[in-house]
């Protein structure tokens, strides 16, 4: 029997600046994890770069001196000097190919954090889950095993998240809700998902993957809403590229679809006193 494995990470933290977050990744059969695994190491030691990180990479060097960032990747680009922006596009360019020619399918989720931020304080509006991507967790987990479902209705599924001390129990919490739900919809999660794991990124390029792709489709929204010119900044192929030229578009939770699920979810609490879940698939 196949097993899969979900592996996901965030871009853009609700307690920022951010106008989106984003929650994503990919899903595939460990047999395709292990080859991907392998050829995207392959690609870091080509070019000689450490472990994917996009907000590193992306950062400017002012940014870096600005925050006194010394690690490999502020390195990185004072070694490569003016060849940096150059140079980056072409091994992301390479990254995001390796991921095109695989059988890996993108599953991200985005909300409007702005919005979330503002409906959190309105009078009968309860989102419940004080993050937004813990909130997106519940509909990028339920995507995925619809996905898998296409080929597979019985393979075990294990989700590897990028360890953050900081939601890794709210993540877990969102898990154990939807495992034990009464809604039918949900019944799938408790039959099917039986690990979750939180992973160092630096030694899983699952999670590499994951962050690359939360980033671009988290950039791709918001300079799509305000600033053209931020797309410059990195390939316009990567977005066709990781989401199979937008077969597996990202969910989005607009302002409107939150409050109505957050008015759903206070009047449930508050006049069945019951099924506090937040859930809006």
């Amino acid at each position: 029997m196949a097993v899969f494995h979900v592996y996901l990470d965030e871009s853009g933290k609700l307690s920022g600046k951010s106008d989106y977050t984003c929650l994503g990744g990919f899903v595939a059969s460990a047999a395709e994890w292990n080859r991907v695994s392998f050829e995207w190491n392959s690609c870091l030691f080509k070019w000689r770069i450490p472990p994917v990180h996009m907000s590193r990479i992306m950062a400017s060097l002012k940014r870096d001196e600005e925050e006194k960032r010394d690690d490999a990747w502020k390195k990185k680009k004072h070694e490569w000097g003016t060849l940096w922006e150059s140079r980056r596009n072409q091994f992301l360019e390479e990254l995001a190919m390796i991921i095109h020619r695989s059988s890996l399918v993108c599953v991200t989720t985005l909300v409007d954090a702005n919005a979330y931020r503002k409906i959190q304080g309105e009078a009968g509006c309860d989102l419940v889950w004080s993050d937004s991507n813990v909130f997106a967790f519940h509909n990028v987990l339920m995507r995925s095993i619809e996905n898998i479902e296409t080929i597979d209705r019985c393979a075990p599924i294990g989700v590897v998240l990028d360890d953050d001390p900081e939601h890794a129990k709210s993540y877990y919490d969102m898990l154990t809700t939807l495992r034990t739900h009464s809604d039918q919809r949900f019944r799938k999660v408790s039959e099917r998902v039986r690990q979750i794991t939180f992973c160092d990124d630096a030694i899983y390029p699952g999670l590499q993957a994951a962050d690359l792709v939360a980033f671009v489709c988290r950039r791709f929204k918001v300079d799509d809403v305000q600033d053209e010119e931020r797309l410059d900044q990195i390939p316009h192929s990567l977005y066709p590229h990781l989401t199979v030229a937008g077969v597996h578009h990202s969910h989005i939770y607009t302002e409107d679809l939150l409050r109505m699920i957050a008015r759903g979810t206070y009047q449930l609490i508050n006049h069945e006193g019951e099924n506090k879940d937040g859930f809006g698939i």
